[in-house]
């Protein structure tokens, strides 16, 4: 009795162990991998090249500049290749720019007009993927301001990281402020017409700080009758040029002799040559007639006049060309200095 109940409880637990089991899932079949072809990829942007032109009421030296500082500033463009000029000048609508940009084979068209004192920049995307965009202001008349302001429009338009230009101020031991900020002698701006104040000691100097993204600025601080001046390089040179001038001894009186004798010597010289060409054209003929009369052979003594008035003839040339030089220069020392 014993052994079967043994038997029975070693079956019971047998049976537990194997209902117990669970079964293991089957593998799942393997799904291929995309090949590099199939993989979708993000759309890669092309270049763009944009087109720029200037009309208005400037001058053509001031409409090259212009245009050369908008096309630094269409340079900076996302994805932007090397700007491209455009002779937009009788450009007044859209469509004239558009046709104008479709035949240079740009992507955009970025336009600037300065009439009746206002400053307009135009963008235009001919593709049609933007809508245009316009930005204006009152036009500077100073060229420099014109063209910082222009660059300025131009940034917002077409570079919406912005763009900067540089500022060299030679102010040693002064305090430099900028827009109403404190500053330095080397400053990083964006591209537009800025405030510039420099103090020393107790006089100031304020000036308006163009900035270019294309070329720095340089000023310095310079005192001129007691007043305080903040320079540009050319303005420093013509102050310099003016003050020369004005310091200059007055003209030697020796000029106005020199140039008396150096005429004198023309008028004879000029004489000598009138004298060498009624020569030279004596010996001529008396050479020609006696060729003819001999038969139309020259003689000794027809050759000899006819060397003799060839003679005379390139010493009268020679003179009358030195005779007025000698005059002119005479003429110009004796009146000019």
């Amino acid at each position: 009795m014993i052994r079967f109940l043994a038997a029975a409880a070693l079956a019971l637990l047998a049976f537990d162990a194997r209902g117990a089991e669970k079964k293991k899932p089957a593998p799942s079949p393997e799904v291929p991998l995309p090949t590099l072809e199939q993989l979708p990829l993000p759309p890669v942007a092309r270049p763009v090249r944009i087109g720029v032109g200037v009309a208005g009421d400037l001058d053509p030296a001031a409409a090259g500049r212009l245009a050369a500082s908008l096309r630094s500033i269409a340079a900076l463009a996302p994805l932007a290749r090397e700007p491209v000029a455009l002779a937009a000048d009788r450009c007044e609508a859209d469509a004239c720019l558009s046709t104008l940009g479709a035949a240079q084979q740009v992507d955009q068209v970025l336009f600037a007009r300065v009439s009746g004192g206002v400053l307009a920049l135009r963008a235009l995307d001919l593709s049609g993927a933007k809508p245009p965009g316009e930005a204006r202001q009152s036009a500077p008349s100073d060229p420099a301001e014109l063209r910082a302001a222009a660059e300025a429009l131009a940034c917002k338009l077409l570079v919406p990281a912005g763009c900067t230009g540089e500022a060299q101020i030679d102010a040693a031991g002064s305090s430099i402020e900028v827009d109403g900020k404190p500053g330095a002698p080397r400053l990083t701006l964006p591209v537009g017409v800025h405030a510039l104040v420099v103090r020393s000691g107790d006089s100031l100097a304020r000036r308006s700080l163009p900035i270019l993204h294309e070329k720095p600025v340089a000023l310095s601080l310079r005192r001129n009758e007691g007043q305080l001046a903040l320079l540009t390089p050319e303005e420093v040179a013509q102050r310099v040029v003016a003050s020369a001038e004005l310091t200059a001894p007055p003209p030697r009186r020796w000029t106005r002799t020199a140039g008396y004798v150096a005429a004198g010597a023309g008028i004879v010289a000029a004489g000598i040559a009138v004298a060498e060409g009624i020569r030279s054209r004596s010996m001529l003929d008396q050479a020609e007639s006696g060729y003819r009369a001999n038969g139309n052979v020259y003689r000794p003594a027809d050759l000899s006049n006819l060397q003799s008035g060839n003679s005379a003839a390139r010493a009268a040339n020679v003179l009358f060309a030195a005779g007025g030089v000698l005059i002119a220069s005479g003429l110009v020392l004796a009146f000019a200095f």
